[in-house]
């Protein structure tokens, strides 16, 4: 049995989704670039709805990929197994190893732009999201809107909703676009989607 080398430091993960793909690619200091790795956008979206369930794998030519939920961390372990044919004929590769928290991973199926995380060995996600059904129904309406998709992309990287060491369960909101949210300390509040002039859209967090 051929054990593939594991290398635990730093890796720069860069996701993108498109049409029918989302797109990553890896780079460490060890390892080296790999990919890109081409996971059904579909198939991902599906297993998301119920990501508690089982985990999630899929195969991109030689390389295999499988991504689970630790809840108690609140984040997604992605698995990335790069493989590769030798000269001889054997298989050879690297197997990587990263975390990422729930709301990084979630803008991921929402966003048209390389999302680029830098993940440490042993650091943990400091905020939990609980997606509910009606939540996930607005996600996926947001999806099929590009203005809608940008303004929560933007959301995203401003950190909006980023408490360390809080739970936040998202809803749907009465607001076209916009989310309820409570957190596990009872904080209740919403991630509403403004429209501007020139139909310009951002959100803003109310409490």
């Amino acid at each position: 049995m051929y054990i593939l080398p594991q290398y635990e430091n730093d890796v720069m993960v860069a996701l993108k989704r498109d049409e029918n793909y989302v797109l990553m690619k890896t780079y460490s200091r060890n390892a080296g670039s790999r990919g890109r790795f081409f996971i059904d956008a579909e198939k991902l979206s599906q297993w998301m709805d119920n990501y508690d369930i089982s985990d999630f794998w899929d195969k991109d030519g030689g390389n295999i990929l499988r991504i689970t939920w630790n809840r108690t961390k609140g984040e997604f372990i992605i698995q990335m197994w790069w493989m590769s044919s030798t000269t001889n004929g054997k298989l050879s590769g690297v197997l990587q190893t990263v975390e990422i928290d729930a709301w990084t991973f979630g803008a991921v199926l929402v966003r048209n732009e390389w999302t680029r995380v830098l993940c440490k060995p042993g650091n943990n996600a400091q905020v939990k999201f609980i997606w509910t059904e009606s939540a996930n129904n607005v996600l996926r309406k947001i999806q099929k809107d590009k203005q809608m998709k940008r303004a929560l992309c933007k959301a995203f990287a401003r950190g909006c909703l980023a408490w360390p060491n809080t739970e936040i369960t998202m809803y749907d909101d009465f607001s076209k676009g916009s989310f309820f949210f409570r957190t596990n300390d009872g904080i209740c509040g919403g991630l509403i989607l403004h429209r501007g002039i020139h139909d310009n859209m951002s959100y803003s967090v109310h409490t």
